[in-house]
């Protein structure tokens, strides 16, 4: 029977025994490094070295009790812990547009139809920025013509030849700012007789074959014209539409130089009792110098515009070359002449027209 009691106690205190040794060792598992600071602690007190911590008669259930607890906390991977990859977000549904949004693309709109519309208004016509100018008139003048003829029914002295024609010019025009602007063109022109058919030579024939008279002329060239003006603006009312047309009226003289030649010609024959006839023709080569002054009327909304001006020319006849026939008295001669630098006077050109700026 001693044996007995003697043999169960000793397996319950090699059992005991075991339980704390694996207690430790889960111990040491679990928290390494409570172990280590355990051990380098001061040992002041013998009794606190010697007596094993409360730690250690933790009972098994416990011990899984803090298990649970301890072990995410020790992990050594746990201590720098790896990104976790978030997982992708489904798609949002996009919610009907309230009242403060319905605003918003209302402002979008509104700032997008005055860009627009700044735009558009930048592509108007600015009457106060340069410009390419085209511009297109009719004009006529007197062309004075030296003629020398005396017959029995009819004589032809010194003569203003009226020509009448068109002028085209283009070129640039500047703004200089305060209405003030400048611009410079090259023109060439055209004038002559127009529609200037065969006329009765004596009123007491009407029939031109018995007595007949003709005029014939032209004078054409080009210019390089430089112009000067200054304009304002000013309202007046369509009277054609009942709106009102927003304009701007300018004053301008011009300067230039050019060179040109003329053709003039005269025929007359009278075959009525009397032998008579006179053919000449004149041919002048010439330079100009031009000063001009008028007014422009322009439309402030396009590029449009009409003038008005008069100019007043300056001939250098460089050569005058004559050439004809006459019969006085039944008596035929002929005549050809070149004559250089012959005097000549000024002429007057009155011009109106308009034009265009793009």
């Amino acid at each position: 029977m001693k044996n007995f009691i003697l043999f169960t106690a000793l397996t319950l205190s090699l059992s005991a025994l075991s339980q704390d040794v694996a207690n430790d060792d889960l111990l040491n598992e679990l928290e390494p490094d409570v172990s280590e600071l355990l051990l380098d602690a001061p040992t002041g007190d013998e009794t606190f070295s010697q007596t094993p911590p409360p730690e250690a008669t933790v009972t098994e259930e416990e011990v899984v009790k803090v298990e649970e607890p301890l072990l995410p906390e020790v992990t050594p991977e746990e201590e720098t812990p790896a990104p976790i990859m978030a997982e992708p977000e489904a798609p949002r549904p996009i919610p009907p547009p309230s009242r403060d949004s319905s605003f918003a693309v209302r402002g979008l709109v509104a700032e997008n139809t005055s860009q627009q519309a700044v735009k558009q208004d930048d592509g108007k016509y600015n009457p106060r920025t340069g410009h390419w100018i085209g511009t297109m008139g009719f004009e006529t003048t007197a062309y004075k013509l030296p003629f020398d003829y005396t017959g029995a029914k009819k004589t032809f002295k010194e003569e203003d030849r009226r020509l009448t024609g068109g002028r085209l010019g283009f070129g640039r025009e500047a703004y200089l700012g305060a209405g003030f602007l400048v611009n410079a063109r090259l023109e060439g022109y055209y004038m002559g007789t127009l529609f200037k058919s065969l006329e009765t030579a004596s009123p007491e024939f009407d029939d031109v074959t018995v007595a007949a008279t003709k005029d014939t002329g032209q004078m054409f060239g080009g210019d390089a014209i430089g112009h000067f003006g200054w304009m304002f603006d000013y309202n007046t009312k369509n009277p054609f539409l009942g709106e009102m047309a927003y304009m701007a009226f300018e004053l301008f003289v011009e300067a230039g130089i050019g060179r040109g030649k003329a053709i003039n010609g005269k025929s007359y024959f009278f075959k009525a009792g009397v032998n008579e006839e006179y053919k000449v023709t004149f041919e002048d080569e010439f330079t100009t110098q031009i000063v001009s002054a008028g007014f422009n009327i322009h439309s402030r909304s396009s590029g449009s515009f009409l003038y008005v001006k008069a100019s007043q020319v300056s001939q250098t006849i460089s050569e005058r070359k004559i050439r004809g026939s006459a019969i006085i008295s039944n008596t035929p001669s002929t005549f050809k002449e070149t004559i250089s630098n012959p005097t000549s006077d000024p002429l007057t050109i009155l011009s109106i027209g308009g034009g265009f700026k793009f």
